[in-house]
């Protein structure tokens, strides 16, 4: 993960707790996901308890309620004595995954001129 927020903490770059907690919902409701399905958080709202302190952070989450089109996620991350340093509940929105027919490419197929190709002799 990339971004303008995250710290360096002991040498190693470290994400921002809101960032950790979002990427510890997200897998629990993945986990209920059909084939072809996606689910990107639209809201996601964090309360930050206690100062969150260098080393290990562990994330909890769950799926508190899931319908067809959007579920409810809620969890919290702990430090190394099992404190709660921060909770978090984000809704997410259930969609399928669906590429358009003009991105579907028969492999059988050879690509139109200029595309595809690696040099101006290529035969790919």
């Amino acid at each position: 993960m990339e971004g303008p927020f995250w710290d360096v903490m002991e040498g190693r770059v470290a994400p921002p707790p809101a960032a950790m907690l979002d990427d510890t919902l997200g897998p629990a409701l993945v986990a209920t996901l059909g084939p072809g399905q996606f689910a990107p958080t639209a809201d996601l709202h964090v309360q930050f308890l206690h100062p969150a302190r260098p080393g290990r952070l562990t994330g909890r989450g769950r799926v508190v309620r899931r319908g067809q089109g959007v579920a409810f996620l809620a969890g919290e991350l702990l430090d190394d004595s099992g404190q709660i340093v921060a909770t978090a509940v984000a809704t997410a929105v259930i969609r399928d995954f669906r590429l358009p027919a003009t991105a579907v490419h028969d492999l059988g197929e050879r690509p139109p001129p200029g595309v595809g190709t690696c040099s101006p002799n290529c035969e790919c």
